[in-house]
């Protein structure tokens, strides 16, 4: 009896984190942007990054300028 209610327990949670979990990824989709449509970054030194993809990859990429990244001074 005590293994059975032990069973139940566990079932009960790892539905409870499951719920969890899809309210969760529900939240990510709704602010979800396809990449074709994320514009470029900039990180803490003031330089330009884009997204790309390939063969189900997701890598940042460098925006360039003549060889030279494109960078500013940043504004924070």
């Amino acid at each position: 009896m005590k293994k059975l209610f032990f069973m139940l327990a566990v079932a009960s949670v790892a539905t409870g984190a499951m719920a969890g979990e899809k309210e969760a990824a529900d939240a990510l989709y709704r602010d979800a942007k396809p990449l074709a449509m994320v514009g470029p970054f900039v990180d803490s030194k003031g330089c330009l990054w884009g997204v790309d993809e390939e063969h189900g990859t997701v890598s940042l990429i460098q925006i360039t300028n003549g060889g030279k990244q494109v960078c500013r001074k940043p504004t924070h």
